[in-house]
């Protein structure tokens, strides 16, 4: 019989257990769902400051809550933290977890840092204190991302690739998902360009701004939705043998082969009007999360984003946020 681990809940946001709460269960958005629907984790405690949402939680889930750090890693000492907190307190939060208790495992929401420097300093005190540091780039973990992966190295998506991604609600937020996401991809990032400076941050504390990636089978171009009202995080994959449409961030995923027997002018082929659907887990997304999670636990192939991979993003924000500055 495998050990269940036991988890603790800091932050009761959106992620947390609000994104799912009033859905049914075939949608697992949330750290509270997923874990709590996997058999090999059990959810132990939550804390926030705010009394109210932490006795409605109570109140729903049976679930010991706490308004301070302190009394809830002296009472229920859990093998894995949940970090689901504003970025701007990760720190100061994680500082705060180690002196009073030493998990194996602190699974912390992107980014992992309000900037490089603080992102550093969470993986050196998570490396110090012997607790392996994940970060919730939950589509590195999807079916989707494994598909696209697994065609990639069979070939059936052939290099080179051009894609062209459209990101919603800033580089921090959105923009951070499809560069760890393609870094899992194309492996090592060989140029960082900003296209377009921008003077106005339509999110606080974040920008919008075109830029490309160059790997170096793959050269990504990065546009801003500036649109307030829209949210649209999708991209298009062209390669050599067919185009890959990745839409509303993996909702719905299609594959158009090139059609050898239709023929254009100049005997170019064409796209097939054909298209194979990928399935999507996307209404499961954080589930593919924890299950990755405890496969890389055991030791198991997984798809996982570690403190590494989140500040290898950091890095290149930090330089795109430097060339922008550098313009103005």
């Amino acid at each position: 019989m495998k050990k269940i681990i036991k988890v603790l809940l800091i932050g009761l946001g959106n992620i947390s257990f609000k994104y799912d709460l009033k859905l049914s269960k075939n949608f697992i958005l949330t750290h509270n769902r997923a874990f709590s629907l996997h058999p090999n984790f059990k959810i132990v405690g939550a804390v926030d400051n705010n009394k109210k949402i932490i006795f409605g939680f109570s109140k729903k889930y049976k679930i010991p809550t706490f308004d301070n750090v302190k009394d809830a890693l002296n009472k229920l000492n859990p093998e894995l933290i949940v970090v689901s907190t504003p970025t701007k307190t990760h720190l100061k939060l994680i500082k705060e977890i180690f002196l009073f208790h030493k998990p194996k495992y602190i699974v912390c929401e992107k980014p992992l840092g309000n900037n490089l420097l603080e992102s550093f300093e969470i993986r050196e005190l998570c490396e110090k204190n012997n607790s392996l540091l994940v970060v919730n780039y939950q589509r590195n973990s999807s079916i989707i991302s494994e598909k696209i992966i697994k065609f990639i190295d069979k070939n059936k998506f052939k290099p080179p690739f051009k894609i062209t991604t459209w990101y919603s609600k800033g580089l921090n937020n959105s923009a951070s998902h499809f560069i760890t996401l393609f870094n899992f991809l194309f492996g090592e990032i060989t140029n960082c360009n900003l296209i377009k400076s921008s003077h106005n941050r339509l999110i606080k504390d974040d920008f919008e701004l075109l830029f490309k990636l160059d790997y170096e089978n793959c050269e990504v171009i990065f546009i801003p939705v500036d649109y307030k009202n829209f949210f649209y995080n999708s991209f298009e994959m062209i390669c050599k043998n067919g185009k890959l449409i990745y839409e509303n961030g993996g909702e719905n995923v299609k594959w158009y082969p090139i059609d050898k027997k239709k023929v254009t002018y100049s005997n170019y082929k064409s796209l097939s009007k054909k298209f194979q659907i990928l399935e999507s887990d996307y209404y499961q997304s954080q589930f593919s999360f924890v299950n990755n999670l405890w496969r890389f636990i055991h030791g198991k192939k997984s798809m996982i984003s570690l403190g590494s991979d989140a500040i290898l993003t950091a890095k290149i924000i930090e330089d795109l946020k430097k060339q922008n500055n550098e313009k103005r």
